[in-house]
């Protein structure tokens, strides 16, 4: 795995790559992915996995390279793109229909794509990509297990406030302890406008 680290280890029989931390989004998006690239040439790999939309066209090059690549798109980007505050609000309509019509003929190049929104499916196989599988992206119910009362363990600030800080490992958060008559609701995703929170508070204040 290669992935934001602090430092080379392995971690039960899996080896992990560390990666430095971007410093900017200019990092993030032009310097990181010659890094990825650079650092996967070295380890010779016969398949690369890649999840971020910004290594599309390092995975391109791994395919000319006779690599094996699988794309794992488990976010609808040119939908997306439309709730970016960081990106003027005059160019997100623009930017996604550009990312709409040039994600499938990069994607139709890789050996499998593993998509999550049904949505994206649909899309991708309306533009001829056909080595597409779906992979729901759910919770396990162990995961939300533990004793009665007991409250979920909130991430540290730094990780609260920026969803794109790796998140630590902090295994198993039990839920609180249902109110008589009441129901749990159960948040998945970090906390963050862009992924709904505040209409999961307007639903659970209904």
């Amino acid at each position: 795995i290669m992935a934001q680290h602090p430092a080379r280890e392995v971690c039960d029989g899996v080896e992990i790559l560390p990666l430095r931390t971007p410093h900017s989004r200019v990092d993030r998006f032009v310097v990181s992915p010659w890094v990825v690239l650079w650092r996967t040439l070295r380890e010779r790999p016969d398949i690369v996995h890649f999840h971020d939309p910004e290594l599309t066209p390092v995975g391109l090059i791994l395919k000319l390279l006779g690599r094996k690549v699988v794309c794992d798109m488990h976010e609808d980007l040119p939908q997306q793109i439309l709730n970016k505050e960081w990106i003027p609000s005059r160019l997100r309509p623009t930017l996604g229909r550009v990312v709409d019509a040039l994600e499938p003929l990069s994607v139709r190049a890789f050996d499998l794509v593993v998509v999550v929104p049904p949505a994206v499916v649909t899309r991708l196989q309306r533009h001829g990509v056909r080595h597409v599988v779906r992979i729901r992206n759910l919770p396990w119910p162990d995961e939300f297990a533990g004793p009665a009362g007991a409250l979920p363990t909130p991430l540290p600030a730094a990780h609260a406030a920026d969803e794109t800080a790796p998140v630590p490992s902090a295994g198993p958060r039990p839920l609180a302890h249902d109110t008589p008559g009441g129901a749990t609701v159960v948040y998945g995703g970090g906390i963050a406008a862009i992924r709904g929170a505040e209409q999961m508070i307007e639903a659970v204040h209904r």
